[in-house]
């Protein structure tokens, strides 16, 4: 798309508004067996965005979406994992006409941030899913440090970091290669979008020794700022 368009933008072949905060049209094809990650700015999944994606099986949904418009994943026969990012239920989902498909509920798995689970369970909508699990918690307790993750490929044992919690002492955060549910062990491939937010203050900078897949938008700013990134592998 010409960047000079005044009311539509691209990222990454997925068409949004102008300022990538509404999603248009997330095209077919694009979907495959991964976790579909979007961009983090947006705030809305639009009307029919996803409509009859007959492959798409996962989908991660940004953090700052607060609104899924009519028939947004009508068709998604196949739609199996549904990630939300988001720290509360994205409300109203209920009132929305073929929001996702009508057996979505008892196909799908929904997973949610850790601790926020009861607040699904008793929305109108996500308190219909029979199946809600929450981001696992991974703890160093030398550093007293907590790395709050998703599992994106149980098969490969990739993780995605989605917020860190650190020691008031911290001035620096090393990121761990790998983290653990305490039964299983993954590989930090993913660092989230805003995975500094719920970090202290005096974080100034993160430490990477290993190559990521992907670093998330905002990914290295705290409550004071932005952190410098020091990544000490080859990108």
């Amino acid at each position: 798309m010409d960047k000079e368009n005044a009311t539509y933008a691209s990222s990454d072949g997925i068409f949004c508004d102008k300022m990538k905060e509404t999603l248009i049209i997330y095209p077919a094809g694009k979907a495959t067996d991964h976790f579909q990650l979007l961009p983090p700015s947006l705030t809305k999944i639009g009307s029919m965005s996803f409509f009859y994606s007959k492959n798409l099986k996962n989908v991660m949904i940004p953090k700052h979406v607060t609104s899924i418009g009519i028939s947004a994943f009508f068709g998604c026969d196949n739609l199996t994992d549904i990630v939300l990012l988001g720290d509360a239920p994205i409300e109203g989902v209920a009132d929305v006409e073929n929001a996702f498909p009508a057996d979505i509920a008892q196909k799908a798995k929904l997973w949610v941030r850790n601790g926020t689970a009861d607040a699904y369970k008793a929305d109108p909508f996500w308190g219909q899913f029979s199946n809600i699990e929450e981001a696992k918690i991974s703890s160093d307790e030398e550093k007293n440090h907590q790395y709050e993750f998703f599992v994106m490929d149980d098969n490969t044992k990739s993780a995605n970091v989605l917020s860190v919690k650190n020691n008031a002492l911290d001035y620096t955060i090393v990121m761990p290669e790998t983290v653990s549910d305490g039964t299983n062990t993954y590989h930090v491939d993913y660092l989230g979008d805003f995975m500094l937010e719920d970090a202290l203050e005096n974080v100034k900078e993160v430490v990477v020794k290993h190559t990521p897949k992907y670093v998330g938008a905002n990914a290295f700013d705290s409550a004071s700022g932005h952190a410098d990134a020091f990544f000490t592998c080859d990108i």
